[in-house]
C-alpha cells in the first residue's frame, strides 16, 4: 500500500463541531489528527514519529489555554518549528498580535471558512 504524502496537521480544538468542521474543510487535501482534549494530542506526539507539517490550535479551551497547549507543543522536538495556526472567535487586536508575537503563524477567526482555512493553509506550506 502506498504511503499518504499529504501534509499532516495536527488540530486541537474542544469544540467537536468546530473541530469537525477544520476536518471536512481539510480531509481531501491533508492527513489530519484531530483531538478535541489536548492531553490526547501530547500522548499521541509521543509515542509518534510522524512529521507533523502544521498544528491547528483552538485558543479558548476549558483546562488548558491554546497558548499553555502551544508552550506544551514547542517542547516536543517533533513540533518544535511547527507552524501553528490558532482558530480564535477573539476580536482584540492587541491578543492576536501577542500570539503572533509568541510565535503562532496566524490566526483564524470561527467558524473556520473553507477559503479562510485552506487560503492560510496554502499560504503557510505552499500546497494543497
Amino acid at each position: 500500500m502506498a504511503r499518504d504524502a499529504r501534509p499532516l496537521i495536527l488540530a486541537i480544538d474542544d469544540d467537536p463541531i468546530t473541530l469537525n468542521l477544520a476536518v471536512a474543510i481539510l480531509k481531501n487535501y491533508y492527513r489530519l489528527r484531530p483531538f478535541t482534549v489536548p492531553e490526547m494530542a501530547f500522548k499521541y506526539l509521543s509515542r509518534s514519529d510522524a512529521e507533523v507539517h502544521l498544528a491547528l490550535l483552538d485558543y479558548h479551551m476549558p483546562l488548558m489555554s491554546g497558548p499553555e497547549v502551544f508552550k506544551c507543543l514547542r517542547s516536543y522536538s517533533l513540533m518544535s518549528g511547527v507552524p501553528v495556526i490558532f482558530m480564535t472567535g477573539l476580536t482584540d487586536k492587541a491578543a492576536e498580535e501577542e500570539l503572533l508575537a509568541s510565535g503562532a503563524t496566524g490566526i483564524i477567526h470561527k467558524p473556520p471558512t473553507a477559503v479562510d482555512l485552506l487560503g492560510k493553509i496554502k499560504d503557510i506550506l505552499g500546497q494543497y
